[in-house]
């Protein structure tokens, strides 16, 4: 025999502003339509079960203190003045079920936590106000559409699993693990199809990846975390930027940051290789200086730009004004080396010099933008922080020098 249902609905109203509470011994059932206006507050203390071929249009608040399954529509009328914002309360956490994506407009976390099974799909704002949203067993999808943002990050509030993110804005992805918020950052793609997915692990990577196959320059892979990042949709590419924490990050990558680069494992290889990276020390960040052309799985690790150079070194600073004094790009060292590539981008990953053979005499680089490749082409380049990758190779070894340059007073 089934249980009867008892659904107690009270209306009130307070200062003009309509409350809805729905109380369900067992749970509430959305079997038709219903629709939460602008400007009406509706709270559920149980569980709201949206029932397929049911559409449950939200655009007011909806407080949930319970569970909720969505097997049919859930969503907001874009039509109308407010779109509204469904907000997870209580003490207890949460489970987020059903077969069909929460689409919303503004969601807010200020529970114990919650567990998506099912998927939300926000198109404005998340603001993770408290409470960890676990997916990573439960195998559910938080999905960011383009333009839409999150609020209030950190360690007692955030996603701790599969983050995807639709649009062509640059994203910190909300995640984390064990209690810790540790996003990854991308640069705006080219275009708003482009779909990104990124998880983040607190844990060694070197039973998968093992850590002794890296290149030679790589000193150091971090053994306590490490990130994931996919291109599920588009054909750009973007920069990433990873960081340090002491509670998460190797205590070997903590005490180098000054070597720190992103290493990427390159799956067609099956070893580990540096990305041309550059460190922030005051964010404590690590930033690719050129986009990336693979995805798949990143870490932070400790680089010896030295190792096999033969002795070339790069001279960074320029003042481009005709003085006769740092006038151009000084590489001390490149004429024992002509087989080699110079590249340098500006602090968007933009390429705006490149050339082969360089030589510090009749090729070589003087402020102006003048490559292959480049952005406003046989133009001075503003005065700030550029940055380098050299390559070459030396005693049949292929080396690579990265870091930074200024160049000072060319506008």
């Amino acid at each position: 025999m089934k249980q009867s249902i008892k659904i107690l609905i009270t209306v009130l109203f307070v200062t003009g502003y309509p409350i809805i509470e729905l109380t369900a011994q067992i749970v509430t059932s959305n079997t038709g339509n219903i629709t939460v206006i602008p400007n009406t507050q509706m709270s559920v203390l149980g569980l709201l079960n949206n029932t397929a071929n049911a559409n449950f249009v939200n655009n007011g608040d909806l407080l949930l203190y319970g569970d909720i399954t969505n097997d049919g529509d859930f969503l907001y009328n874009s039509n109308l003045s407010s779109f509204g914002q469904v907000q997870f309360l209580g003490s207890q956490n949460q489970v987020i079920s059903g077969a069909n994506s929460l689409i919303i407009q503004d969601v807010f976390f200020n529970n114990k936590g919650t567990s998506l099974l099912g998927s939300i799909f926000i198109t404005g704002s998340s603001d993770f106000t408290n409470g960890i949203i676990e997916n990573r067993a439960a195998g559910g999808s938080f999905i960011f559409d383009g333009g839409s943002i999150h609020l209030n990050t950190s360690n007692a509030s955030h996603v701790d699993g599969l983050v995807t993110k639709i649009g062509d804005d640059e994203f910190i992805f909300p995640k984390g693990a064990g209690g810790f918020y540790r996003g990854l950052s991308i640069s705006s793609p080219i275009d708003i199809n482009h779909t990104f997915t990124s998880q983040y692990h607190r844990e060694n990577s070197n039973s998968t990846y093992p850590h002794t196959s890296r290149e030679k320059t790589i000193n150091h892979i971090d053994t306590r975390e490490y990130w994931e990042l996919e291109r599920d949709q588009g054909t750009g590419h973007v920069l990433i930027t990873l960081s340090w924490n002491k509670d998460t990050t190797d205590p070997m990558i903590l005490s180098s940051t000054e070597v720190l680069s992103i290493v990427y494992w390159n799956p067609s290889q099956a070893n580990w290789e540096t990305l041309p990276s550059v460190v922030n020390q005051s964010n404590q960040t690590v930033t690719t200086i050129t986009t990336v052309s693979g995805y798949g799985i990143f870490a932070l690790g400790v680089v010896d730009q030295n190792a096999g150079s033969g002795g070339i070194v790069v001279y960074n600073a320029l003042s481009p004004n005709g003085d006769g004094k740092n006038d151009f790009l000084r590489i001390a060292g490149v004429e024992t080396i002509p087989d080699n590539s110079l590249e340098i981008f500006n602090r968007w990953g933009i390429r705006v010099f490149e050339t082969s053979n360089y030589n510090n005499t009749d090729n070589l680089f003087n402020g102006f933008s003048q490559g292959r490749i480049t952005i406003n082409k046989k133009k001075k380049l503003p005065s700030g922080t550029y940055f380098y990758i050299l390559k070459y190779k030396y005693m049949g070894e292929d080396v690579k020098k990265v870091g930074y340059l200024y160049i000072n007073g060319s506008d």
